[in-house]
């Protein structure tokens, strides 16, 4: 499933890449809050500062501002949790949402676009990955582990919001503002907080 919608990624021009990356990262973003408030750690206000730098590069085709990327990679750095700090599974969930919004403002950078995509479109179903196992408290050693996790309706919803996104962005000639303002509202009922 992760290789079909990276390779459709992969086939749209640059500036639509970018879109998906820029509403990934506001699907992900309620989870950095989330962390930061109830586990004291970051600043969410850096977070925001990046995701909208990326919107505002949608329709410069990718800002090539160096300095202003550099400075925003290494704040989500410093606002991402490891999880090896934190003795909680939303550390897992706020490492994966940071990585998005990281490997969102590498795509900037115009190199490794193919990693950033796949990481991209990968790491918030990693973190909803997460959330369904400690929800339903799944044993690994289950037959039917990946499966339970892939019918899950909160994996199938991502999944196929990501696919009518991108079909979206591939089916119209010109990247519009009236675009992302469509597609947010779209995906507006499926950002949530992955939280117990």
């Amino acid at each position: 499933m992760a290789t079909v919608i990276q390779n459709k990624l992969e086939e749209l021009d640059f500036n639509k890449q970018l879109a998906f990356a820029y509403l990934t990262c506001e699907r992900t973003f309620p989870n950095c809050v989330y962390f930061s408030e109830n586990f004291n750690f970051g600043n969410p206000t850096l977070l925001r500062e990046a995701i909208d730098f990326i919107y505002n590069s949608i329709f410069q085709n990718g800002n090539t501002d160096k300095e202003k990327i550099e400075y925003f990679l290494t704040s989500i750095k410093q606002n991402t949790p490891d999880t090896n700090d934190f003795a909680t599974f939303h550390a897992t969930i706020a490492m994966d949402c940071g990585g998005v919004i990281y490997y969102s403002i590498d795509l900037l950078n115009k190199i490794n676009s193919e990693k950033n995509l796949e990481y991209i479109s990968t790491m918030f179903t990693d973190a909803i990955d997460c959330f369904i196992q400690i929800r339903d408290d799944l044993d690994y050693g289950d037959e039917n582990f990946e499966e339970k996790i892939l019918n899950d309706n909160l994996m199938q919803t991502e999944i196929a919001l990501q696919k009518e996104i991108i079909s979206y962005l591939a089916k119209i000639d010109k990247l519009e503002v009236s675009d992302v303002t469509t597609l947010i509202q779209l995906q507006e009922n499926n950002i949530r907080t992955l939280s117990l």
